[in-house]
């Protein structure tokens, strides 16, 4: 059965959910910490995380063509930021580490070119670079080529910032408490219900607008497909069963089903 959606995109329609949790957001720390002139690492990492670019005719700073087959697993203990991830450099498929700084010179500030742990890095991934920047080397004093994500990608910076997660679904550390705790510790629980309602109705429209945007970008049966599969892969397998999802893309497997349903 071939997907089909309908989308209303009337401007001027009311609302149908609370945008105030938007408004709490925009009031808050991550508004501050989300603005270009103060943009963090942990924003490109998100970025590079969702694949937030044009992912055609990219190159390293070195001239080679590459693409990214996954971003890795996200690694938020110590050692390179994402792991396992599966670039192909020139038609040539490499696995391994990638690490992600704002500009070039992170690599030697941070002391990676020091540090064997960096050693299986395979891509030093900055958002921007510039021409007399000292190439990053492993401890060995292996090369390892660079990708500047600034120009290819899909919005500015702080469009994009209003987009992503910076906190990847299962990473926060057994034991611990989460975010919601000092609020129900300082307001009681109704406060919390109050901000988790908002924060749901601001989550629907966050992802009705991520996939109108998707559909615009790629047709409505290949952004649902995607969708579809993303959601099969949860939280810690999505990003792989989405880079399945635009590898086999949606009228392919159409016309391989038709081949043979299995």
């Amino acid at each position: 059965m071939r997907v089909s959606v309908a989308v209303n995109r009337q401007e001027d329609a009311p609302a149908r959910f609370s945008e105030g949790y938007a408004r709490l957001r925009a009031l808050g720390p991550v508004a501050a910490r989300e603005r270009p002139e103060n943009v963090s690492e942990d924003l490109v990492q998100a970025i590079w995380y969702d694949q937030l670019f044009r992912a055609k005719e990219l190159r390293t700073a070195e001239g080679c063509p590459l693409r990214v087959v996954s971003p890795g697993w996200w690694n938020r203990a110590d050692g390179p930021d994402f792991r396992a991830a599966q670039i192909e450099f020139d038609g040539r498929l490499r696995t391994g580490d990638v690490e992600i700084h704002l500009v070039s010179a992170g690599w030697r500030q941070h002391g990676h070119h020091l540090d064997a742990r960096y050693d299986e890095v395979i891509l030093h991934v900055v958002l921007d670079a510039a021409p007399d920047d000292a190439r990053a080397i492993t401890a060995s004093g292996r090369p390892i080529p660079s990708l500047a994500l600034r120009p290819h990608l899909e919005e500015d910076i702080e469009a994009l910032a209003e987009r992503v997660d910076l906190e990847p679904a299962g990473q926060r550390l057994e034991g611990t408490f989460g975010r919601c705790a000092g609020i129900v510790e300082a307001y009681g629980s109704g406060r919390l219900l109050e901000l988790l309602q908002l924060a749901g109705e601001w989550r629907m429209l966050f992802k009705a607008r991520t996939l109108r945007e998707r559909m615009d970008r790629a047709g409505p049966d290949q952004a649902v497909y995607e969708a579809v599969l993303e959601a099969c892969g949860f939280a810690h397998f999505k990003q792989h069963f989405k880079a399945v999802a635009r590898a086999l893309p949606y009228e392919r497997a159409r016309q391989l089903a038709q081949e043979d349903a299995l």
